[in-house]
């Protein structure tokens, strides 16, 4: 099967997104991890939210229900990296 444009597209891309911890962000993020296994990185802007930490949030997003098979398949590959500096004061 040929690859779509939307795959040669992301293909050895960075990615930067804003809101993946909401619901569109979520179905963004789990379509890009299955439909585009070429992407280079996925950059994820995220706040504290609720008495939430960063890392609490990304930890969240990574072990929710629809990543999970992208998990056990190497999608995420354990290299989290939270960038604390611009936290909101």
């Amino acid at each position: 099967m040929a690859d779509s444009n939307i795959v040669k597209f992301y293909e050895d891309r960075s990615i930067f997104i804003t809101g993946a911890t909401g619901f569109m962000g979520k179905v963004l993020v789990e379509k890009l991890l299955r439909s585009c296994p070429g992407i280079n990185r996925l950059y994820v802007l995220m706040r504290p939210s609720k008495g939430k930490e960063v890392a609490v949030r990304l930890q969240e997003l990574i072990s929710n229900e629809v990543n999970n098979s992208y998990q056990n398949r190497g999608y995420f590959r354990g290299n989290y990296y939270v960038d604390m500096r611009f936290q909101h004061r």
